[in-house]
């Protein structure tokens, strides 16, 4: 899962969302171009999805994997 650039429900809902968080190493910034292209390169399913951030996405694919009978790896 990859966070997309465009703002998420929660920047929409209030303003400040994140304001006092570090932004992200320019460094790392950087490399996620190249990450994504491994990641496609290597056949592993990727998703974005505009407005949400990629927590979101995991989560939603956890719970529906779970009520499924998808099992934990822990």
């Amino acid at each position: 899962m990859f966070d997309t650039k465009e703002p998420t429900f929660r920047h929409k809902r209030y303003a400040e969302y994140k304001s006092t968080r570090a932004k992200m190493p320019e460094k790392l910034v950087d490399q996620l171009p190249r990450i994504q292209q491994v990641v496609a390169a290597l056949n592993i399913p990727s998703f974005e999805l505009e407005g949400y951030e990629a927590d979101d996405v995991i989560g939603t694919f956890a719970v529906k994997a779970a009520a499924q009978g998808a099992k934990s790896g822990a």
